[in-house]
């Protein structure tokens, strides 16, 4: 038999970033080409873009063409779409029959407080914790 292995909500969160930072990288390439395309001088400060991946608009995004960046940028969106639907799915998945497994997830991934969590949950006051300290001193 064999043993797949699966997939953990912050290994899938670290392939969302992965995909975040390659998406960057093609949308930079996008936009140099297209100002290589456009009249005048390009300036440093034009090619220059920020890290929330809406350097162009719905419409410009798809009006501006480029052939050589599109089907990649395309491709790392859906896999970035696809990543963060597996997160959401888990979580809901986690949240209906591990809650264990939620707890430390919000407590030791997310840094959450005992407060956070139990009203995440919507549990009372110190639940979470206590139910974490059980299965700590089980393991």
């Amino acid at each position: 038999m064999i043993q797949e292995k699966h997939l953990t909500i912050r290994e899938a969160k670290n392939e969302i970033k992965k995909a975040e930072n390659e998406l960057d990288l093609y949308l930079t390439k996008k936009k140099i080409n297209f100002n290589k395309t456009q009249p005048g001088a390009i300036s440093l400060k034009d090619v220059m873009v920020d890290s929330s991946r809406n350097i162009f608009d719905k419409y410009t995004h798809y009006v501006i063409k480029d052939e050589e960046y599109d089907i990649k940028i395309i491709g790392l969106q859906e896999t970035i779409n696809a990543y963060e639907k597996y997160i959401i799915n888990e979580i809901k998945r986690m949240s209906q029959t591990d809650e264990i497994g939620l707890i430390c997830y919000l407590k030791e991934e997310e840094k959450k407080s005992w407060l956070e969590i139990d009203n995440l949950l919507h549990r009372s006051d110190g639940y979470s914790k206590v139910k974490y300290c059980r299965y700590k001193a089980k393991k």
